[in-house]
């Protein structure tokens, strides 16, 4: 399938970012580069910094701060589990999708 007919199916796709090296890692970037060809609802919520193998851990006994770092885009003091619980949550109101993209 081309691109562009990909980018067709999934204009109105949300697509939620989140990765365990950092808001700052530059294959962050690059992915919401390539997401931002397929989608207008494109959300970068991760770590404030390096947070490999942390992934499936969540923050219990700290507190997770947040800071706004642009439109959808946000840093979190906290692993990349806190960032998707805070993005379903508090950030893109997100809904169990009927179909699943991975």
């Amino acid at each position: 399938m081309s691109r562009a007919i990909q980018a067709n199916s999934m204009a109105n796709q949300r697509i939620l970012i989140v990765n365990d090296d950092g808001i700052e890692a530059q294959g962050l970037a690059e992915l919401e580069a390539v997401a931002r060809e397929f989608s207008d609802d494109v959300w970068v919520v991760a770590p404030d910094g390096e947070r490999s193998g942390a992934s499936h851990a969540i923050s219990l006994s700290v507190p997770t701060r947040v800071k706004e770092l642009g439109d959808k885009r946000f840093a979190v003091q906290g692993t990349p589990a806190d960032c998707v619980i805070l993005a379903a949550v508090s950030y893109t109101h997100l809904t169990l999708p009927t179909k699943r993209i991975v």
